[in-house]
């Protein structure tokens, strides 16, 4: 019969706590316990530490002054171009220029043109490694001989950064509508290059006049339907007057006009109201609060919503009576944003690992209500690198939350 087994002691528990380095050489742990706790830098086993690219760049990103304490590991060409963009300073430890490509030479040098002299691969950039980087260093363009290899796309985001380089365009007619409009919205001076204008549709023009809206004399505004509308009217309420009709409009076209242009509620009637899914009132809501007189669904929300809501919202707490419907990861991403509303929740039991480095990330004041939770040990290397790779939420536009579910998750 075997003897039950020995608790560790606590005077052990004291030499050896659980958020210890002792001897973990993970540098996507490394990154992310020093993401949140910049403080432990002066603990961390630097020399035991190689560090791969991701938590190279992430960290270093947070604290340049890092840098000469982190060890790369065995990096290749495209690696360094990475890690160099995000930290220059590490240039004297690059022994790989000669191993960087096209690609890897414009997205270095659209942050650090002072390596240009180091590139040996202008001409294996392609039309879109130029485009990316002369949108942002316009002074290579003399260096650039590949104007005719760049597509609409290409074009599109040039001018929209660069409209100066428009003179190098070519022919526009033969692209495909998505491109021609996509540059013509940045670049109007090359309207007369394009010869056919038939073949736009509905969505074409309400992307192209809420840009460009001196196109209306070119436009049959018959073409538009409720949603094209609703998407010309967000940008450019002006066209009003030559919207006559409303009344063919579905209920989701009216979100992604009044989240921008609420003025025009008066013609939104009753059904349309009552008809407006709850996911696109709490878009509506949260950028739009003054029109929470026509909101009737209140009880509909659950806990879920709600914390989507009173991130951004957090005057309509009164009107919350989901407060426990919210799980421990709805209050991590509530008390991000809205920290006042801690005394309310009684969840932190209910809180992974995972919500807690959220959470103490950007609130660290909440450290004590942690406790001994051992939120460095438990995570594997994929939960590391989504963190590193979204290390803060970020909240979208406006006009884009009505355009896609999940927004706040």
């Amino acid at each position: 019969k075997k003897a039950p087994a020995k608790k560790p002691s606590a005077k052990k528990a004291e030499k050896a706590p659980a958020t210890a380095w002792g001897s973990i050489k993970n540098p996507l742990y490394a990154a992310c316990r020093l993401l949140v706790r910049p403080e432990d830098a002066a603990i961390c086993p630097w020399e035991k530490i190689k560090f791969t690219t991701l938590p190279a760049i992430r960290l270093l990103e947070a604290h340049p002054e890092l840098a000469d304490r982190v060890r790369p590991a065995d990096l290749d060409g495209a690696d360094w171009a990475k890690l160099l963009a995000a930290c220059p300073a590490l240039s004297d430890r690059c022994d790989k220029w000669d191993e960087m490509d096209g690609g890897d030479w414009s997205r270095l040098l659209q942050k650090h043109p002072q390596f240009a002299d180091k590139c040996g691969r202008w001409d294996e950039m392609g039309g879109a490694d130029w485009a990316a980087l002369l949108s942002r260093q316009p002074q290579f363009a003399d260096r650039c001989d590949k104007w005719d290899e760049m597509d609409g796309s290409d074009w599109s985001h040039l001018l929209q950064k660069q409209p100066q380089l428009a003179d190098k365009c070519a022919d526009i007619g033969d692209w495909d509508t998505s491109d021609r409009v996509q540059t013509l919205a940045v670049a109007p001076q090359l309207a007369d290059r394009c010869d056919d204008w038939d073949d736009l549709d509905g969505e074409d023009w309400a992307y192209l006049l809420a840009r460009q809206p001196q196109f209306a004399d070119r436009c049959n505004l018959d073409r538009l339907n409720g949603e094209n509308w609703a998407t010309l009217l967000a940008a450019r309420p002006g066209f009003e007057g030559d919207c006559e009709d409303c009344n063919g409009w579905f209920n989701m076209d009216w979100p992604v006009l009044l989240v921008d242009q609420p003025q025009f509620e008066d013609r939104c009637d009753d059904y349309d109201w009552r008809h407006i899914r709850v996911e696109e009132w709490l878009s509506l809501l949260a950028f739009q609060p003054g029109l929470a007189g026509h909101f009737k669904k209140w009880n509909e929300l659950d806990g879920g919503d709600w914390r989507r809501l009173l991130q951004l919202q957090p005057q309509f707490a009164d009107k919350c009576d989901k407060w426990d419907e919210m799980d421990g990861g709805d209050w991590s991403r509530l008390l991000q944003k809205q920290p006042q509303f801690a005394d309310k929740c009684d969840k932190w039991d209910e809180m992974d690992d995972w919500d807690w480095i959220l959470l103490l990330q950007a609130q660290p004041r909440f450290a004590d209500k942690c406790g001994d939770c051992g939120v460095f040990e438990n995570l594997g290397d994929s939960q590391w690198e989504e963190m590193l790779l979204a290390p803060d939420e970020e909240h979208p536009q406006p006009g884009l939350y009505v355009r896609r579910e999940g927004w706040g998750e």
